[in-house]
């Protein structure tokens, strides 16, 4: 960072009720951008993805990647002391985030309709599997479940297999984002108006809003069907190379497709009716996905993404986990951070995606140990000296 220019969110301060991903993704975003960010923790194990993941030393991998730049506050709610300095927290506080079912928060005085009585300038974001309105909104929402609602797990996988949901929890990173943009479009409306507003997103609105092509095709009455590696245009799919690699091309225009078969010396195949435009393609997409794989199969898969690469065909060579994160092209962005970590040690961690050029975003920092900036956070947020911090812990408030 410059030393004439403040990260974009410098000064404002965010309170995280929230556990899993979706709200541990918003806050860690704005924390990312510049925010102080304090995540509230039940001091009885704290957020559960804590116990969740790889480990290191005992301290969770999937926390880490879900909860750098913030500090770690253990606070009881269900004590009277523990959610009188919540209050207070919220209070001084310019966000709150919270991912509790409707109404939960309100017996602890926490709900948005008496903090923002006191505190008209407070953004509250409030993330839930289904919204604070409507007739689930006091249910528990998991992303696996809400693919399995609206549909996703019935187009996901190959043509006859079984429901599948996809290993990534997409909805709860979607969600979070949406979250981290609607919470700094509620801010840019209080430099105008000096009032806060409350923010209801939910899962299965972020969800849906994804779902692209299948949900336009439903609501305007096209069938949907599962296509495993296939797409609406054709060649595409995951091919097999001579070495028993896999290559996922995606051609999806017809100069693409002329640029594959210049790549793969077949150009006679441009003068086949069944393989000039995309429409005759799908059409006969057999035999064109049949044609294709044959033709993978007289290569190597390093010597077939030289050849995709020098004509700009569209394709990634199929690799691990572990090869993707030890790829050229993650590791010539930056993506990959080594930090220090005050349990596991060093580590290798992703980093922020974001890209500014006046105010870039600092490397990643470690995820807070469970409870490790309470006293610190009681001292500098709400002027509590060690007497009285002392006697808010005897009082239960930290658990």
């Amino acid at each position: 960072m410059t030393d004439t220019v403040e990260a974009p969110l410098a000064g404002l301060r965010v309170l995280d009720l929230t556990r899993v991903i979706a709200g541990p993704t918003c806050a860690m975003v704005l924390g990312d951008l510049g925010a102080e960010v304090v995540k509230v923790e039940d001091p009885r194990g704290g957020d559960s993805v804590r116990q969740m993941g790889g480990f290191r030393e005992g301290f969770s991998l999937y926390f880490q990647a879900l909860n750098r730049r913030k500090q770690s506050v253990t606070l009881d709610l269900a004590n009277p002391e523990g959610q009188r300095i919540a209050r207070a927290l919220a209070l001084a506080s310019d966000v709150l985030i919270e991912n509790y079912v409707a109404d939960a928060l309100d017996k602890y005085g926490l709900g948005y309709q008496a903090l923002s009585e006191a505190h008209p300038g407070l953004v509250y974001c409030s993330i839930s599997g289904y919204g604070k309105t409507g007739p689930d909104r006091q249910r528990a929402g998991y992303d696996q479940a809400i693919q399995a609602e609206i549909g996703v797990m019935s187009v996901n996988g190959e043509p006859g297999s079984e429901p599948t949901r996809l290993p990534v929890s997409y909805q709860d990173v979607i969600t979070g984002l949406y979250a981290a943009n609607s919470v700094q479009a509620a801010l840019r409306v209080r430099e105008r108006t000096g009032r806060g507003q409350w923010i209801d997103l939910s899962l299965i609105d972020c969800g849906l809003s994804a779902f692209l092509n299948y949900a336009g095709d439903t609501l305007g009455g096209v069938p949907t069907r599962r296509w495993g590696n296939a797409a609406l245009a054709s060649p595409v799919n995951a091919y097999r190379t001579r070495d028993d690699g896999r290559i996922m091309m995606i051609v999806g225009s017809d100069f693409q497709f002329r640029r594959f078969l210049e790549a793969a010396g077949r150009e006679e195949l441009m003068e086949d009716p069944r393989f000039v435009t995309i429409k005759a393609r799908m059409a006969n997409q057999e035999l064109v996905e049949k044609t294709v794989a044959d033709i993978f199969l007289a290569d190597d898969r390093d010597a077939w993404m030289e050849k995709l690469r020098a004509k700009s065909v569209p394709a990634g060579p199929v690799r691990s986990v572990e090869e993707g994160m030890a790829s050229p092209e993650v590791r010539a962005r930056g993506m990959i951070h080594r930090i220090d970590h005050p349990v596991m040690g060093e580590v290798e961690v992703v980093g922020s995606p974001i890209r500014l050029s006046e105010t870039p975003v600092p490397p990643p920092t470690p995820a807070p140990v469970l409870g490790a900036d309470t006293d610190a956070v009681m001292a500098r947020m709400l002027d509590m000296d060690a007497a009285a911090i002392a006697a808010a812990r005897d009082a239960g408030a930290f658990g």
